[in-house]
């Protein structure tokens, strides 16, 4: 326990030797345990946030990202929403200058005990061992699910919307980019055909199954989709009961790597005619993006298109901590040209790239919105804390995307060269219907 002494000489070396070092732009106000308040930063004003305790300003040090986190879930580190909002896009803009300074500092002052081990001893002791390596599977999936019924609106899509205006509601946006993407997929209209004659799509992590039932619906086409959660899966046989389309559209338990090792082994397997993953990559081992492309590659037509949208890390480096461990244990966000290069070497051609980043904050400004709005039920259903971490890290990813260092890229492939005049020569017929008349 820190004795009233002490604490002014730990208030002057945050004041000296750390804070600074993340407040390079912007501003903001620290309160300190002892009441003390100090402001950083070049510019006056700025929010403000309060520190309950001395502990977690030390373990800052260590690890700022996942012992603010952790702090801020549990209520000893405190702002209010528009403060916490300018709070998180004020370290976002600084991350990368304050990063490095930072680690200089934890060089100069723990290089005799080769701090790069000790810090991964400092964090397993303190904040608990990493999250399994299980692909695919969301930690605490039954809040999640009662959570997303809450946050994600009609279609229950956990990933960006796309938006015509920024005055787009959430259910606009979503279903405007489902309708991209089945315009990018090449999908028409086979309601009127056989069911055996329709188009048969692969959905890879098709959560909530909010895109497939509404292609089937949409479309008339088939499709199979596969996920590795269980509590989505039947969410998702529910919500294709209700559209009406569950004998057109297969849910399966199943791994894409287990699916793929099935496919191989069965004699009648038919390639599908597209392919998509919706929020898939991030949770693809960057070792393993050859063999998803590959797997992708067997299990799609010749000339068939291939749809990726996932979010990727623009600055690389480590994920952050406190994301990985506490919010997507099995998330391991790669950069856009990893992705291009793997998919190269598996055959593919790129046929058309897109990035989301202003789409994605759009989208996460209103799912923390509708987050705060429902302040109450959450909390009475799942607790202040799954509150508090939740709202953080809604903010923190609306800054990070802000700021670029998130981005949502699309990628649109053909599996081998694509045959002339197959494809559209401008993006024109994918976005005739926004063009407006010339004045």
């Amino acid at each position: 326990m820190l004795t009233e002494a002490e604490a002014p000489l730990l208030v002057w070396f945050f004041d000296r030797l750390v804070f600074p070092r993340y407040f390079l732009q912007g501003g903001a106000t620290l309160r300190y345990p002892n009441g003390t308040e100090r402001h950083y930063g070049p510019q006056p004003g700025g929010p403000r946030v309060r520190f309950a305790s001395w502990r977690d300003l030390v373990h800052i040090i260590f690890n700022p990202s996942l012992a603010f986190g952790d702090a801020y879930t549990a209520g000893r580190i405190t702002a209010s929403p528009a403060d916490l909002d300018q709070f998180t896009c004020i370290v976002a803009r600084n991350r990368r200058q304050a990063g490095s300074l930072l680690r200089a500092f934890q060089w100069l002052y723990f290089r005799p005990l080769n701090f790069g081990w000790w810090q991964k001893i400092f964090i397993s002791l303190h904040y608990g061992d990493a999250a399994p390596d299980d692909e695919g599977t969301p930690e605490r999936e039954s809040p999640l699910n009662s959570w997303t019924r809450w946050i994600l609106g009609l279609f229950g899509l956990y990933t960006c919307a796309r938006f015509i205006t920024p005055e787009d509601s959430l259910d606009q946006a979503q279903q405007e980019k489902l309708d991209d993407i089945a315009r990018k997929l090449g999908l028409t209209d086979q309601r009127h055909l056989p069911v055996s004659e329709r188009q048969r799509a692969l959905d890879l992590g098709c959560g909530w199954g909010g895109a497939a039932c509404y292609f089937a619906q949409q479309f008339g086409i088939r499709v199979v989709a596969i996920t590795l959660a269980g509590g989505q899966i039947a969410m998702a046989k529910a919500r294709a009961r209700e559209m009406g389309v569950d004998d057109l559209v297969e849910f399966i338990e199943i791994s894409w790597q287990d699916f793929y090792a099935q496919a191989r082994l069965r004699p009648d397997f038919q390639p599908f005619d597209v392919t998509y993953s919706i929020g898939l990559m991030e949770h693809v081992r960057h070792g393993d993006y050859k063999k998803f492309f590959r797997a992708v590659c067997y299990l799609t037509v010749r000339q068939g298109r291939v749809f990726v949208h996932c979010i990727t890390n623009q600055r690389g480096g480590a994920p952050d901590q406190w994301i990985a461990r506490r919010i997507f244990p099995a998330s391991r966000l790669g950069t856009d040209w990893k992705i291009l290069r793997a998919s190269k070497k598996a055959g593919f051609f790129k046929m058309d790239a897109e990035n989301l980043r202003d789409h994605y904050a759009l989208t996460l400004r209103l799912w923390l919105d509708e987050h705060r709005r429902r302040h109450d039920d959450i909390i009475r259903v799942l607790g202040i804390e799954f509150y508090r971490e939740r709202e953080l890290w809604l903010s923190a990813s609306i800054a990070a995307f802000i700021e670029g260092e998130l981005s949502l890229d699309q990628f649109l492939f053909s599996n081998e060269a694509p045959k002339h005049g197959i494809w559209p020569l401008s993006r024109g017929v994918w976005y005739s219907h926004l063009r407006q008349p010339l004045a």
